[in-house]
Formats: structure tokens, sequence, C-alpha cells
């Protein structure tokens, strides 16, 4: 947790995790792996012991499934270390590692054949299969460790950690998309109304062809387990409710016996599959099943199994893209996930890339990408994109952002044709998106630095650098050009948002927004919210109100966040920023500087800013959404609601009512009130309850008015309140003109005002975003207004987001 130094005793680093019960095996985890260590030994020595260590274990695991055939011992580490259902299970708890099973693979098929020797019953293989659990997950440790050393270690500059975090991950974690929406976006790249035909020239067979043959796979697996389960379950069930001197005939016995054996102790002939069954079972040619089969497949091949798996733990993983083995007699067993599973798209491009038909799948791809990232961004946004494919002038190099403003002459000679993906203008926000579909190459992936800042400056960088000029030209200019002839207007705009998509997953590379900073791959000031396709619709099915999607997109680029939380998936920090934890107080001393009137910061505003401004590592957050969209798929049959942004009601109700008709200033301030913390959120709920009462007891006008500054601006709120008997508009055009000169005194930059039934319920909504101004007549209104001098009215409510949550202190992959 970091160390501690004086009285003070502050942590200097922090990890966050889910829950206690997550932390409790977390530490469980740590003391195990410290018990490995040698006497006096610390990490960093650890770490470099890996190859010792690797190749012991593999002689270890060698000499362990010498007698016993390969396919037998490869399914009992997929039960021992993949969940048969999804009801209950928690990835932050579970000890299964799909990588575990990829090792002990490795080591069966450098033997070079499938057999091993003739055990009895007595010592099956499922005898050893715990330890071989065991000493994989020490080879795991180890090789993480060691890939964090050396990016610790490295001279490659900052980006050398987040590559070693970026290669941890590629290692550790498997099966990183939701199923559902890894085959949506396939289907819209490859079905056959798009590219088929491309598909079948490049690869042999059509992607409706791969999804029979993939879902028939699994249905002949999981048939297999079923059917040896109910014919177990029905003898035990006969035996456990016969009468008393009830005797099992041979045949029932000889039954039990024979479905225990090709559950529990000989397997692999029961779990492995033929080209023959999977033609019948999916309807496919035999031709096309044997290609899918293959293409997907590995096979037993004599080598140095100590090799194979310090290759595998430098990045080189055949089963990145085969998820088969194949016994060289056409006998196919599946390692853990389904064929194609994270690569099919990259496979199926390795073959279009050397043929003529590449260009026109590129073409296909951008469209199909932009589309569906537009599509979630709509949804997300509960509005149309006001442009999409926007064609606009950019500065040439050399020339001034500013000098493309809205009296620029001789435009052509100033600036080149630019295009956005898509722009979003959504009253006074803007929010500018590109889209970017280079994967991260297999040079980086083996962990070559220099090779991994290129792709990610062509994937990440190139994406940034578009949005964020868009965003530049329209701050600067207050405007673009989007033709020679016609200036499209934007000085209305008050806040803009830039988004990169990547369609790959790019893990911590995109989550590390600092480390791109420092690494020189992102060059902007102001920084983008960088995210897959995956993660985009995931997002957009969870959250249920726009105004969310805005306060995650400030907290995940323009904060402090950006700079000290580091997490493997942005779905983690996803799920913390719901609960409630993904926050880091706004520097009091720079909120002051930029908002005076606010009040001067206080010693615990400055402790507690210090406090939360430290490294902080975010671990496992996903288990409550996996849960959710298990159960949506039918993978689950445990119910589970969606995970939701926790919030005060009567704050959702007033961002609900804003957000209905989009009423004036629903997104923006929605977003703001949302920011609140707890306590704050409260306060506003008491005032309004205070006023409405008080409004009930004397039915006369009562007020309300908070201010919250912030790194986001100076929002402030108005309450007021409308007697039984009164004039809406009379009520509406007091409310205003306190509007006015309320939001003079304080300096505010956007103000909402409320006006509330005797009743409770909001009868009208005013927003006012005018730009802040030195005027002699506003200050007569203050004045003539009798409103409270500055340093009498107490400190404005800073806003927060430490809101009441599971206990946080301190993937959807199958790690």
């Amino acid at each position: 947790m970091g160390n501690r130094m004086g009285r003070r005793r502050r942590a200097d680093r922090q990890i966050v995790t889910g829950d206690t019960e997550i932390s409790h095996a977390l530490f469980e985890k740590i003391q195990t792996i410290v018990g490995r260590l040698n006497p006096g030994e610390d990490f960093l020595q650890y770490a470099r012991r890996r190859d010792s260590i690797l190749r012991d274990k593999v002689m270890t695991i060698s000499n362990l499934v010498a007698p016993y055939d390969a396919f037998d011992v490869i399914d009992l580490m997929r039960q021992r270390e993949m969940p048969l259902i999804l009801d209950g299970y928690r990835e932050s708890l579970d000890e299964g590692r799909a990588a575990a099973i990829e090792i002990v693979a490795l080591i069966l098929l450098a033997r070079g054949r499938r057999e091993g020797g003739s055990p009895n019953l007595a010592d099956a293989p499922n005898s050893i299969i715990q330890e071989l659990h065991h000493h994989t997950l020490e080879m795991l440790d180890v090789g993480t460790f060691a890939l964090l050393a050396e990016g610790t270690e490295s001279s490659h500059g900052p980006l050398a950690p987040l590559a070693a975090d970026y290669r941890s991950s590629e290692l550790n974690i498997r099966n990183k998309q939701y199923a559902h929406i890894h085959d949506r976006f396939n289907e819209a790249l490859f079905g056959s109304p798009v590219c088929g035909s491309l598909i079948l020239d490049a690869l042999g067979f059509t992607y409706e062809e791969f999804i029979a043959v993939r879902e028939s796979i699994r249905d002949i697996y999981v048939d297999g387990i079923t059917s040896n389960l109910d014919a177990l379950g029905e003898v035990a069930m006969n035996w456990n409710g016969g009468k008393d001197g009830y005797e099992q005939n041979a045949e029932e016995i000889e039954t039990g016996r024979a479905a225990a054996t090709s559950i529990f102790f000989f397997p692999g002939n029961r779990a492995s599959t033929n080209p023959e069954a999977v033609s019948q079972k999916s309807g496919v040619g035999i031709d096309q099943v044997r290609a899918i089969l293959r293409l997907f497949s590995v096979s037993f091949e004599s080598a140095d199994p100590v090799h194979s798996v310090q290759e595998f733990f430098d990045g080189k993983n055949v089963f990145s893209r085969a998820a088969l083995i194949c016994d060289g007699a056409d006998n196919f067993l599946t390692l853990s996930s389904p064929i194609g599973n994270d690569c099919f798209r990259h496979v199926a491009e390795d073959a279009l890339k050397p043929s003529p038909a590449w260009n026109k799948y590129d073409r296909l791809r951008t469209r199909v990408s932009e589309g569906l990232a537009t599509d979630y961004l709509q949804s997300l946004l509960d509005c149309e994109a006001s442009y999409t494919q926007l064609k606009y002038f950019r500065p040439k190099k050399g020339v001034e952002t500013a000098a493309l403003g809205a009296a620029a002459v001789g435009l052509t000679e100033l600036a080149d044709e630019a295009e956005a993906d898509a722009l979003f203008l959504i009253e006074d926000v803007a929010i500018c998106v590109e889209v970017k579909g280079r994967s991260v190459s297999e040079r980086a992936k083996l962990g070559m630095v220099k090779r991994l800042a290129t792709d990610l400056e062509v994937t990440v960088g190139e994406a940034a650098s578009q949005a964020h000029r868009l965003e530049e030209l329209i701050t600067t200019n207050g405007g673009i050009w989007i033709s020679k002839d016609q200036w499209l207007a934007l000085d209305h705009i008050s806040e803009v948002r830039s988004i990169a998509i990547c369609l790959d997953d790019m893990g911590p590379l995109a989550v590390a927004l600092d480390q791109l900073v420092r690494s020189g791959i992102l060059q902007t000031k102001k920084l983008p919210w960088i995210v897959s396709l995956h993660d985009l619709a995931v997002i957009a099915e969870t959250l249920d109100r726009p105004s969310e999607f805005l306060l995650y997109l400030r907290r995940r680029s323009d904060s402090d966040i950006s700079k000290h939380y580091i997490a493997v998936d942005e779905l983690d920090m996803f799920m913390l920023f719901l609960a409630g934890g993904l926050y880091i107080e706004p520097d009091p001393e720079l909120v002051y500087k930029l908002h005076p009137t606010a009040g001067k910061p206080t010693g615990a505003a400055r402790a507690r800013y210090r406090a939360q401004a430290i490294p902080t590592r975010v671990g496992t957050h996903t288990d409550e959404l996996d849960a959710w969209i298990y159960y949506q798929e039918g993978a689950s049959t445990t119910e589970q609601t969606k995970p939701r942004f926790r919030s005060n009601d009567d704050v959702l109700r007033i961002v609900d009512f804003l957000a209905d008709g989009h009423k004036p200033g629903w997104l923006r301030f929605g977003a703001d009130l949302l920011n609140l913390s707890s306590e704050a959120q409260e306060n506003l709920s008491t005032g309004m309850l205070k006023t409405i009462r008080q409004t009930q007891i004397d039915h006369q006008r009562h007020s309300l008015a908070q201010g919250y500054a912030g790194a986001w601006g100076f929002p402030s709120l108005f309450i007021c309140s409308q007697p039984i008997g009164s004039s809406q508009n009379d009520c509406l055009q007091w409310m205003s003109t306190y509007m006015v000169a309320k939001k003079h005194q304080l300096q505010s930059d956007r103000c909402l005002g409320l006006l509330m039934l005797e009743r409770g319920d909001i009868s009208a909504v005013r927003y006012d975003n005018s730009p802040v101004r030195q005027s002699a007549e506003l200050d007569q209104l203050v004045v003539d207004m009798q409103l409270q001098p500055l340093d009498r009215i107490g400190r404005t409510i800073p806003p927060s987001a430490r809101r009441a949550k599971k206990q946080l202190r301190g993937s959807r992959g199958k790690g």
C-alpha cells in the first residue's frame, strides 16, 4: 500500500480493489509469492531467476505428464482452470488461468506425439492436475514479475514500463471481449452481404461457415459432458433411491463407470472431435470444415520444451491464433477458448493483405468501424452526430491555428483539407471523434519498445492528434471552415472533448495517458479519451444517461486521474467510476487561481488533494458487469441487474427532468450535478426540500443558490419556488434576474435555474452560459438586489465523487 512516513503516515501509493473479499484474496496471493522467495531475496532478484525457475518447472511438468495421453491431461486442465458454468463466477476471486492450460499444452506438444504410457485407472492423470496448476501459476507469476522488472530497469524511457504492462496483460489475459459484441463487429465486417466473397477467396470458407463450425465444436463438447453427467446422475439416483438391499446390476455399474471415466479420469476421446462429426453437426462441407480446423490448430512436433515455454513467456504464443490441438489423426481438441476468439479479424487480415482485395477490404473496415463507433456514441449521447466524415480545413505546417479564424483570407494558402470521422454538437458541448483500425504488431508484442512506439504513434497518436486538431480550431477560433466559402460558427461551444477509438483492445496502453504523454506518443496539452470499439460498446450498453457519459469523459481525460490511475483494462476504470471511486479532488490552489470568488483553499482541502493525488493501481472491478452480461448472453442462469451509476435520487430527478426533451443545459449541467459528492448532493437535496417546505408554510417565494467551482469551470445552481396562486412568468422573471446578478457576482461561467411548484415538481428551467465579463451595470444589479457579499456567504461546495459505495481500498479476461 506504500511507505508510511512520520506521524501523519501518508501512503505514497495504493491499490484499489472492488471489495474486502478481493483485497483479502490479493493479500493471500502476495503472501504466497513472498513464500517462494529465497532467504534475503527481494522481488527483483526473484524476477531475475525467471529462466532457471521456468527450466525447473518445465522438467517437473514433463516428468509428471510423461505417462499420460496429452488430450486427457489438457482437458482435465481445462476443467480445472476454466469454469464449466458462469453462474456465480467472479474473475477477481477465481484462481483459474487459461494461460496455465497453454503452458501444459506446449510441453505436451514438444514431445512430438499425443500418446503417453498406459496408466490404469488407479493412477489416472486427474491425480496430477492440481500439482500442474500450482507449477504453472508459479511460472506465470515469475514471468509477470520478470516483465515488470524489465520495464523498470529498461533504458527506453517512460514507454518501457507501459510496454511491460502490455506484455504482461498479453501473457495472462484471455477472452478479452464479450461474445455478443465480438460477434456483432465481425458479422458487420465479414458477413456475406458485406464481404463474403473476399473472405471465401482468401480463406476458402465464408464467415457464416466459420461460425457454424465454431458453434458445432462447442456444442459437441458440451453435449459430450452433458450426456455423461446425465448418465452418471441417473445411475446415482437409482442407487440412492433404491430400497434396502438394492444392488446395482453390472450394466448400471459399467454405465456409471464409463461416464465418470469420460469426464473425470480419461476425458480426451470424449472432449475431442473430428471433421466428420463437425461437418454433420454444422451442415458445412467437409472440405471447408477441414480448412477451418487446420487454420486454427497446431500439431504435435518434437521440440525442446524449455525453449518452447521460454518463447511463450517472451511473447511468441502460438495459441494467440490457434485454439485447437490436432493429434495427426484428424482428432482435434479445444484448449480453452472457441476458435477465432479475439483473433478472427487478424487471421482474416493476414490472408487478405497479400491479395489485390486488401484495398477494398481496408475501405470496408473503415466504413464499418466508423459506423459502429458513431452508432454507439449516438446511443450514449441520445443525439445524432452533427457531422460524419466531416471535411474541414486545418492549418498547414508552420501556420498558427488562430490564422484560420472567420476573417481568414487566402484559405488554400494557409490550410489543407482534412477529415473528421464524427463531430457531435450538443448545445454548448462539442465532441470530436477519430477511429483507427491499425493493430499493434507482433514485434511490438514481443517487447520491442521502439516498434511499440511506432505502432502507437500511427494508431493512438494519430487519432488523438487529429481529434485534438479539430478541438483546437473550435476553441481557438470559435468555428471551422468546412469549405473554401463556408464558415461553421461554433462560438457558442464552451466545452470540447476528444475521443480516439481503436479497433483492437489496447489494454493498459490506452489507460496510461500520462505515460503516453511523457513518451511523446501524445503531444497535446489536453488529452483525449482513448478507448477500444469493444469497450465503447460495453459502456454504451451500460450507462443510462448522456450526462453520465460526459462526466466519464471528463474524469478519464481531463483530470488528475490520467496522471495517477493505471489499470490493465478500461472497463475496470469504468466500473470504479460507476461505484463512485474514480476521482481525485481538483487541486485547490488551481481552483482558487481559476475562480478566486470561490474562496481561498483550506488546509483540509490541500490535505485531501495530497492524499488522493498518488499513484493508484486499479484492480479487477468487472465482476458485477461480467455477471450481468453473462446473464444477458445466456451463459449464466443467475439473474443480475445492470450496474448503474450511484447518485442521489433528487439529483437524478433533476438530471432526468433536464434530459427529457433535452431542456436547456441538460447535458453539461447534468454532468456537473452528477459530479457532486454524496455530501454535496445531500446538501442540495436537503436545501430543495427546505425551500419547498418554507413556501408550503408561508406561500411566499424562497430560493436556494449553490456554486460548485472546480477544474471544469464554475457551475452554479439556483432553485426558486413558485407559490400557489403566483404567476409563473413573474416568478421566472424574478429568478432570471436573480440568476444574472448572482452569476455575475460569483463570476460563474454557467448557471442553471429551476422553478419549483409548492408540491415539489419542477415547473420551468433556465440555463445561462453567457461569458463572464466586467460590467458596471451588473455590478449595480448586485447592489440593487442586496446580494450578500462573497466574504459573508461562505465557501462554494467543492465537487467531489467520494460517494457512498462498496468498500474501496487499496476483466473480463480469464487470467
